[in-house]
């Protein structure tokens, strides 16, 4: 086995751990005719929120899920990531962007940024 291969491989491992964490923690109970779809989670020190959203004439929904740090007044993102959804399937599609600290990073790395934001975040169950 080539280690592309391999890479291809974990990478599809993690986009696959991701989108198990976005049905679990956000969109476990969605109807089928929503157009928005928003859940938060906010503890002292983080917050990841979650956007599934269909414009009129959108071709597929998108995705966004953003992470960050809380100070007394305001958030500050620090990690994101965005993707087309597939109704059909109700999983991620094609994968636009997945960003850790302002450069484009691997689902890997986004996966632990994520997992340890919703802990922080008072959501260990969604994990």
């Amino acid at each position: 086995m080539s280690l592309d291969f391999e890479l291809v491989q974990d990478a599809g491992r993690d986009l696959k751990s991701i989108e198990r964490i976005v049905l679990s923690c956000a969109f476990d109970a969605v109807e089928d005719d929503w157009s928005e779809v928003e859940r938060t989670f906010e503890g002292d020190e983080a917050y990841v929120s979650f956007l599934l959203s269909s414009d009129p004439g959108d071709v597929s929904p998108s995705l966004r899920i953003e992470i960050g740090v809380l100070d007394e007044t305001s958030r500050h993102p620090t990690a994101g990531l965005k993707a087309q959804w597939s109704r059909e399937d109700g999983a991620m599609a094609q994968v636009q962007s997945i960003i850790v600290d302002g450069r484009e990073c691997s689902p890997e790395r986004f996966k632990r940024r994520l997992e340890r934001a919703l802990s922080l975040a008072g959501a260990p169950a969604c994990i």
